[in-house]
């Protein structure tokens, strides 16, 4: 098991106008309820602290947690705000995940 520091990027769609303040709080609010699911959870992706940072273009979601790839906690992210986003379909509509970097804070190997 490793503790990693994983980034997964929610964009919007090019053609979009720029988000507004209200927008952006819209974002935070449905991806971090989205998220909150995934705190202390006992599945394959333990996770100690989750980041919603929205811009004007997306959002940038980092998860802090202890799991055996990064692979494994990104899927399992990108599950988790993919149901936040069909919550509001005519709000995400065309928004698109992209996998950010992975950081291994400590690792047992």
């Amino acid at each position: 098991m490793a503790v990693l520091n994983v980034q997964v990027f929610a964009l919007a769609p090019e053609t979009a106008k720029p988000l507004t303040p209200e927008q952006q709080y819209q974002v935070f609010t449905s991806f971090t309820d989205g998220l909150s699911g995934l705190l202390g959870h006992a599945g394959p992706v333990f996770v100690m602290s989750r980041d919603v940072t929205p811009y004007d273009t997306g959002a940038l979601v980092q998860v802090l947690c202890l799991a055996d790839s990064g692979d494994t906690v990104t899927d399992t992210v990108a599950e988790h705000l993919s149901a936040a986003m069909a919550g509001d379909p005519a709000f995400f509509e065309s928004w698109e995940l992209a996998a950010g970097e992975i950081y291994v804070a400590s690792s047992d190997n």
